[in-house]
């Protein structure tokens, strides 16, 4: 099937391409609709993240690719300057943060492609705009689009162009460069120093010390009553294969009391999802997946969890009113603590007949074999993505603090 749409502007297509990308994202499916309940969760807990982020180098890659491609008098366009950072100066970032740590892709946005000779369709910009603005490092709140802040910076740079020619000031590229980037500074909030001409040289997908106490710094600063804080301000480096329950364990005594009574909802929603994903994925399968069955056989009788989760009230505090989906889960809930499972199976089914129409995979269950399965059980509420930020600011400041380099004061 080719789709397609009218390209309005680049913006447009930029966002349609998204939706499109994450559409393949590891765990984005989601048949059964529960992606609104899930992301608003996400969104209280790892705000300005994505399931597809996937370094914090990518926080400074990213603006400083911008700076250099705006100092670049001879990109006198928008589609010019995004060429530029998109296709030129992130690619060369890939590029050379690969053959620095040779063998190891280590969350190298593109690195795949690169072995293939291509370059991604989703690149490190648009990845990370709205981390950026988020964040803080993008400090100004009426430009929404990389479209719109990459057309006034080039207007104001043809302003301050014309202004030193009127003057009769010109003194030459390198004052035309500096003064662009004082004019633009309201745009960017960065470390100081951060950024050179020669910012790429060197260049690792590791966070120097500077980045990590800035990006500390601003998580903590922007990001008030959240588990992102709780996690950056206490420096806690999680496991890689840690579930989402056992986090809350660990984060508990760092956090407010309403986080702490959010985050036992997330759980036994968690739990009521993981269970209607598995009656889902044995009606896939046809009852043929010895992994699903036993899943399900280790956990139909621990439903007691789900049993006091009220399905109304959990939507309304992370502010989601959706009847249709409210009505599934209420009925999904009954249907399993009274282990009428059978029902539930063909209440799964009508409710992803529902949403996806004649592309339901439950209609035509005989055209998948017994290892096509949906995407991941757990819920981790882009608990992946957080750690890895977190984890990176830390190992940063052990690096330093092993080799006893002292940190600029």
């Amino acid at each position: 099937m080719q789709l397609g749409w009218i390209d309005f502007s680049e913006t447009d297509r930029k966002q349609a391409l998204g939706v499109l990308t994450m559409m393949d994202e590891p765990g984005a499916v989601d048949e059964i609709g529960i992606g609104r309940i899930r992301d608003a969760f996400s969104n209280i807990f790892f705000p300005g993240t994505s399931t597809i982020m996937t370094r914090a180098k990518y926080y400074f890659i990213v603006p400083y690719a911008f700076k250099e491609a705006l100092a670049n008098t001879k990109l006198s366009n928008y589609r010019q300057v995004i060429m530029e950072v998109e296709d030129n100066i992130e690619r060369d970032c890939a590029v050379r943060m690969l053959k620095k740590n040779p063998g190891s892709r280590n969350g190298i946005i593109g690195s795949r492609s690169l072995e293939r000779g291509e370059w991604v369709a989703r690149k490190p910009s648009s990845i990370y705009w709205n981390a950026l603005r988020s964040v803080g490092i993008f400090t100004n709140e009426r430009i929404s689009t990389m479209e719109s802040y990459i057309k006034i910076s080039l207007a104001n740079r043809e302003n301050i162009i014309e202004n030193k020619k009127k003057n009769d000031e010109d003194d030459g590229d390198q004052d035309d460069n500096d003064a662009f980037h004082r004019k633009m500074k309201p745009f960017w909030n960065l470390p100081e120093g951060g950024y050179s001409r020669n910012w790429k040289k060197d260049l690792s997908i590791a966070l120097t010390y500077d980045e990590a106490a800035f990006l500390r710094k601003q998580i903590s600063s922007q990001y008030q009553d959240t588990l992102f804080k709780a996690m950056v301000d206490n420096s806690l480096q999680i496991a890689n294969d840690m579930y989402f329950e056992e986090f809350t364990q660990i984060i508990n005594p760092f956090i407010s009391q309403q986080n702490q009574q959010l985050l036992v909802l997330a759980n036994k929603f968690n739990v009521l999802v993981y269970l209607i994903k598995l009656r889902y994925n044995y009606a896939l399968t046809r009852g043929h997946n010895q992994d699903v069955i036993d899943r399900w056989n280790r956990l139909k009788n621990e439903t007691d969890f789900i049993k006091n989760l009220n399905i109304k009230n959990m939507m309304q505090s992370v502010g989601v009113y959706d009847t249709g989906t409210r009505i599934f889960l209420e009925k999904s809930q009954d249907l399993l603590l009274e282990n009428r499972i059978a029902e539930l199976d063909q209440w799964v089914k009508q409710r992803e007949i529902s949403l996806k129409g004649q592309r339901s995979k439950l209609l035509k269950a005989n055209d998948y074999n017994s290892h096509d399965l949906v995407a991941d059980y757990w819920l981790d509420y882009r608990l992946k993505t957080a750690r890895t930020i977190v984890n990176d600011i830390l190992d940063a400041e052990k690096r330093y603090e092993n080799n006893n380099i002292r940190p600029k004061a």
